[in-house]
């Protein structure tokens, strides 16, 4: 029986049978799982389940986890690379459904995006109310995502709280989840022209070139805006020295003789 074989789907992680398995290199600096099946996930791909968690206020989203199942000399492991969101997804405040439009858009994604990766597992948030998976989750679960390496996470945007759930057993259960960093990005002069010139790198130089637009903008409102609060100190200290010119000036003089004279002593 295979474990990649939909049709007989094995729902228990410790009975993946590693020779359906490609072979794989265990992502660097990723620890593995006592259970004997490691989870990894990317933390490029968290950051975006977090946006997309936090993108709305107390309303369920979802997308699906795209990576592969690989073997290396210490069993198998599920390397997630990549997520899709679920868009077009019916969403309320303690559930969320795939719908016919949902898996179109994915699997057109999929393909177009991620040529070589499968569906590993999903994805989806719990706004509020923790870490568990409900009797519609593991619904979804038993019916789209059966095989005994696909996975669901979920992530709790108000709570900030996270876990992931895999077979065991015949049912989901939590499931420990390693981080792996991405790879650092490194490109060379050379690298970065060929890019341009194949018009790839369009968008990141219009990118920089509206920032620099922006920033010479700030500058100019900056330079007139300390401008203004020079003037305006400026008057506050000059109006009062005119106002008080003009009372003075205004008022008739008065002659010697109607001033009040202070009183003297006698010798």
């Amino acid at each position: 029986m295979s474990a990649n074989d939909p049709e007989t789907p094995i729902r228990d992680v410790r009975q993946i049978e590693t020779a359906d398995l490609a072979a794989g290199a265990f992502p660097e600096h990723a620890t593995r799982a006592d259970s004997g099946f490691s989870v990894v996930i990317k933390q490029s791909v968290l950051n975006e389940i977090y946006r997309h968690g936090k993108s709305v206020d107390r309303i369920e989203v979802c997308g699906v986890l795209v990576g592969n199942v690989y073997r290396d000399g210490d069993g198998p492991f599920l390397s997630i690379e990549a997520s899709i969101r679920g868009d077009h997804a019916s969403g309320a405040s303690t559930s969320v459904t795939f719908t016919a439009e949902t898996w179109t858009h994915i699997q057109e994604t999929l393909e177009l995006e991620h040529p070589g990766r499968r569906i590993v597992g999903w994805y989806h948030t719990h706004p509020g109310f923790g870490i568990f998976l409900s009797e519609m989750d593991t619904f979804i679960c038993e019916n789209f995502f059966p095989l005994a390496w696909q996975v669901a996470y979920v992530f709790d945007p108000v709570q900030h709280e996270e876990g992931c759930f895999a077979w065991k057993d015949g049912k989901p259960q939590r499931w420990p989840l390693t981080i792996a960093k991405d790879a650092p990005a490194t490109h060379s002069v050379t690298s970065a022209a060929h890019v341009s010139d194949e018009g790839r790198g369009a968008g990141s130089q219009t990118d920089v070139a509206g920032l620099l637009e922006r920033i010479s903008v700030l500058e100019r409102t900056q330079t007139w805006l300390v401008m203004g609060l020079v003037v305006l100190a400026l008057c506050a200290i000059i109006l009062p020295l005119v106002v008080y010119a003009l009372s003075s000036g205004g008022a008739p003089a008065q002659p010697l003789e109607n001033l009040p004279h202070l009183p003297t002593s006698s010798p």
